[in-house]
C-alpha cells in the first residue's frame, strides 16, 4: 500500500484516530511540508495544520469504513484551498485510522471566486443603473447611487464632483459616507480644487485611477498626501466624468475600499458608473431646456400658456390670498402688422414685456395669446399692487407707441380662479372697447 500512496501526486497521510500521531505522509505530502521523516512524536494538526492542539474542526466524528467524508479547507500553512477525503482504515498493528487524501483545487476555487464576483459586480452595474434612470429628482438618485456602491465596496466615502468649464473650478460635491464617518466636504474640495489641473492632466493619459496605498504619491503630490493623510485616507479610487467632445465635467471616487475586487474589476464598476452619470447629467441638461421651452415664450422670454394652465391649477385650492390679475391686450397689433409687417408687431411685443419686467418678477408674467399678457401675483398687498398697476399704465400714457389696454383687480382669498379670471379679462376687454371708442377706431373684431 505504501508504494501506491506514493506514487499519488495528492498529499496522503494517516494519523491514529485516538492520538492524533502521524502514523503515515507520502512521498508528495513530505516535499510539500518539508518532513523527511514520520515521527511517532509528530502530531498530524502540528505537521499539517501548524496548531499545537487538535483541530476544533476535526472530522473523526465523523467518519466510517463504508464511505469517504468529503469536506474542504484553506491551510494556513500552504495557504491552498483543498477537497479532502477521509475514512477510517485498518492501519498495521490493527490500529484503527484516519485516512485522508487533499487534492489541491485552490486554482479552480479561486476561478470560481471571481468568477462569482464578477456576477455581483455585474448585478450591481445593472442595480446601478436602474437607479439612475428613475422618474425623480436627480439628486436623490445620486445619493441614492453613491450609498448603494459604499456599501457595495464596503468604503468610508464616496463622492462626485462637478466641475465648471466656464469658472474653471469645482462647483459642487455629492457624498456618502459610512457610519461613523464624518463629511469630508472641506478635505475633497481642497485636496481635487487646488490640483485639478495636475488630475485633469493625469486624466488625458489613464482614464482609471486607483491609489493603494496613499503613502505612494507622497512624492509626486505631497500638498495632497498631507491632507489625505490627516483625514485617515490611506486608499483612492477616481475616475472622470467625460463628456462625447473629450472635456472632464467632474470626477467620481471613493475612499478606503475593502480589497474586495480586483484593480480590474473596480476599473469596470467605476468607468461603467462614470459613463452612466455622465449620460444622466447630459440627459438632465437636456430635460431642463425641453422644460423652459415648453414653458417659456420664444419671443418674448416670458413664461407662456402652457406655464400659466399650469401655476392657474396649483393656485385653485383656496389657500392663496393676497392675489392681484391684470389682464393686458396689446391695441393695434394687427394694424401693425398689415402695415409695418411682422417684425414691428413683434418689436411691440417684446417692448410691452420689456415693460412688465421692470415692474413685476418674470414667474409673475406670461404671454398667454398672440397679443395677450396676463399678470398674477400672489401674497401681494392691494396697495403694491395697484400702485405697480398705475406705474405701468403711467408708462404707456406719457410714453409713445405701444398702447395696452388693461383690466386689474384684488382678491383677498382665491375663491374660484376661473372665475376671478374671467372676470378679470372681462375688465380688460371693457378698457380696450373705450380706447378705441375714444380714438374713434372702428374695429369689426373686438377679440382681436
Amino acid at each position: 500500500m505504501y508504494e501506491i500512496l506514493n506514487e499519488l501526486s495528492e498529499t496522503v497521510y494517516v494519523s491514529d484516530l485516538q492520538t492524533y500521531e502521524l502514523l503515515f505522509l507520502n512521498d508528495a505530502g513530505r516535499e510539500f511540508f518539508h518532513i523527511d521523516t514520520c515521527k511517532k512524536s509528530n502530531k498530524c494538526y502540528e505537521v499539517l495544520r501548524g496548531r499545537s492542539s487538535p483541530c476544533p474542526f476535526c472530522t473523526n466524528a465523523h467518519l466510517s469504513f463504508e464511505s469517504v467524508y468529503e469536506w474542504e479547507y484553506t491551510n494556513p500553512l500552504s495557504n491552498h484551498h483543498y477537497l479532502l477525503k477521509d475514512k477510517l482504515v485498518h492501519w498495521t498493528d490493527g490500529k484503527i485510522a484516519r485516512m485522508e487524501i487533499a487534492l489541491d483545487i485552490t486554482e479552480q476555487t479561486n476561478r470560481r471566486i471571481e468568477l462569482e464576483k464578477v456576477a455581483c459586480l455585474e448585478s450591481f452595474i445593472i442595480n446601478s443603473i436602474k437607479i439612475l434612470h428613475r422618474q425623480r429628482d436627480i439628486n436623490e438618485n445620486i445619493q441614492e447611487l453613491l450609498a448603494s456602491t459604499g456599501i457595495f465596496l464596503h468604503a468610508d466615502r464616496v463622492f462626485i464632483l462637478e466641475f465648471n468649464e466656464l469658472q474653471q473650478k469645482l462647483i459642487s460635491l455629492y457624498e456618502w459616507c459610512a457610519s461613523g464617518i464624518s463629511s469630508g466636504h472641506n478635505l475633497l474640495m481642497d485636496v481635487f480644487s487646488e490640483s485639478f489641473k495636475k488630475w485633469e492632466s493625469y486624466f488625458v493619459n489613464s482614464d482609471f485611477s486607483y491609489i493603494s496605498d496613499i503613502t505612494g504619491s507622497k512624492e509626486y503630490y505631497p500638498q495632497e498626501f498631507k491632507l489625505l493623510a490627516a483625514y485617515g485616507v490611506s486608499n483612492l479610487v477616481a475616475v472622470p466624468l467625460i463628456k462625447e467632445n473629450g472635456s472632464i465635467i467632474g470626477i467620481l471616487g471613493a475612499e478606503n475600499i475593502a480589497p474586495t475586487f480586483t484593480q480590474q474589476n473596480m476599473k469596470l464598476l467605476f468607468k461603467t458608473l462614470a459613463f452612466f452619470v455622465v449620460a444622466m447629467f447630459i440627459r438632465q441638461k437636456y430635460e431642463i431646456e425641453i422644460t423652459k421651452r415648453s414653458f417659456s415664450d420664444d419671443l418674448t422670454g416670458l413664461q407662456n400658456r402652457n406655464k400659466f394652465i399650469q401655476d392657474m391649477e396649483s393656485l385653485q385650492c383656496g389657500n392663496t390670498t393676497h392675489v392681484g390679475i391684470a389682464y393686458i391686450d396689446v391695441n393695434g397689433l394687427k394694424q401693425l402688422n398689415d402695415r409695418y409687417g411682422h417684425d414691428a408687431g413683434d418689436t411691440a411685443l417684446k417692448t410691452v414685456s420689456e415693460r412688465l419686467l421692470s415692474l413685476f418678477r418674470k414667474n409673475n408674467l406670461y404671454r398667454i395669446g398672440g397679443d395677450e399678457f396676463v399678470i398674477v401675483c400672489p401674497e401681494i398687498p392691494r396697495n403694491t399692487f395697484a400702485q405697480k398697476i398705475t406705474d405701468l399704465t403711467d408708462i404707456v400714457r406719457w410714453g409713445s407707441y405701444p398702447a395696452f389696454a388693461i383690466g386689474w383687480q384684488w382678491f383677498e382669498r382665491v375663491l374660484n380662479m376661473d372665475e376671478h379670471l374671467k372676470d378679470t379679462d372681462a375688465l380688460m376687454y371693457r378698457n380696450k372697447k373705450a380706447y378705441y371708442e375714444d380714438n374713434f377706431c372702428k374695429r369689426t373684431d373686438m377679440l382681436d
